[in-house]
């Protein structure tokens, strides 16, 4: 007893290639035209994107605002006064 299974054997057209087990997987045979299958949509990259770049941006501000503090303070203690009140 032969049990036939179903599976596609690399069917071509003029523009594309598919195969998979279906199907399913369509492959541009121009490689310009080939669009890159991203695991997440842009609208969910480019939020990832904004968001680390907003964290890194407040890590920054923070940085500089503990550097200046910290300069500050070293100053006022060795008694220069032109760190601490700049106009």
């Amino acid at each position: 007893m032969s049990l036939s299974k179903s599976c596609c054997r690399y069917i071509e057209s003029d523009t594309h290639v598919f195969s998979g087990k279906f199907c399913e997987v369509r492959v541009a045979k121009n490689k310009q035209a080939s669009v890159e299958k991203l695991q997440l949509e842009s609208k969910y990259i480019v939020a990832i994107a904004t968001s680390v770049s907003g964290v890194i941006m407040i890590a920054a501000v923070v940085a500089i605002v503990c550097l200046v503090y910290r300069l500050r303070r070293m100053a006022a203690k060795d008694g220069d006064e032109r760190y601490i009140y700049s106009s």
